[in-house]
């Protein structure tokens, strides 16, 4: 998800109306990746740790913002590196998925000698389309991060598409089960459309068109509606085919209901991941 986000982010034309250096630590990162990112004269990687803090522990400068863009298992091990870069006014923005604020204040907040509430912490939850400025992110924000700091945050999450707060954090669980794991239902959906035209007798290639293109052209349609229901409605004439399919997939709510135990399943792991 970090690599999402950090690709839309050194596109020239996001560059030329950020002023903003981008400091990247990554052991796992691949050759493929360090060779694109090295292009960017914005951008500095570092792949050994003991390299990382070198470079770092004796710069002046200090971090406005650290994004933490790792797996909810391993923030307590990277605590030590993290906590040695950060000054009391550096913004720790985080995409862990399930990772209260109130637990990434305990795990951070040995700075100086300050207690890990004064720590300005944001959490977010994006999704995987932020690559291409077409995702979802919402953020919530204690009230340690400034106006300013809000505001920089904003700058480089709006332009990945969707942005919006929330001031009650436990939506983000829901959110990481709606948006955050949602592209991924999507794919599965398109998936199955097209398997499906291709049973039915279509090619591979235009059975994956369709679905695409179908799924492309409803999306764009329901942005200009607020009524999802009506679009459905509309589409769907008395007697016709849509209306025997949708027989199908709404009896007994059938579908409804499969989505909504797979977002029930998807937030409880989400409040999990805060327990490990």
């Amino acid at each position: 998800m970090g690599g999402a986000m950090l690709d839309y982010w050194v596109r020239p034309d996001f560059c030329e109306n950020f002023d903003a250096e981008f400091v990247v630590f990554d052991p796992g990162l691949d050759d493929g990746r360090l060779q694109r990112l090295e292009h960017y004269q914005a951008v500095q990687i570092w792949r050994e740790e003991s390299q990382f803090i070198e470079a770092f522990q004796n710069d002046d400068r200090a971090f406005d913002l650290v994004i933490l863009a790792v797996k909810p298992q391993i923030l307590v091990q990277l605590s030590a590196l993290i906590t040695s870069i950060l000054s009391p006014n550096t913004i720790l923005l985080s995409i862990a998925a399930g990772v209260s604020i109130e637990r990434l204040q305990g795990i951070f907040g040995h700075i100086d000698g300050l207690s890990g509430d004064v720590i300005p912490v944001i959490r977010t939850m994006p999704n995987t389309p932020c690559a291409i400025g077409a995702g979802a992110v919402i953020g919530c924000a204690t009230d340690m991060v400034s106006t300013q700091g809000r505001v920089l945050a904003e700058q480089l999450l709006r332009p990945l598409g969707y942005f919006n707060w929330v001031e009650d954090e436990k939506l983000l669980d829901s959110v990481t089960a709606l948006s955050g794991s949602g592209p991924a239902y999507v794919f599965l959906f398109l998936e199955a459309l097209s398997e499906a035209g291709e049973k039915l007798g279509l090619s591979a290639g235009l059975a994956r068109d369709l679905a695409l293109q179908t799924l492309l052209g409803s999306a764009k349609l329901a942005q200009n509606s607020k009524d999802f229901t009506q679009l459905r409605q509309n589409v769907t004439s008395p007697g016709g085919t849509t209306e025997k399919a949708l027989g199908v997939l709404m009896a007994q709510d059938h579908l409804k209901s499969l989505i909504e135990d797979a977002m029930n399943a998807a937030c409880n792991r989400a409040r999990e991941l805060n327990k490990m």
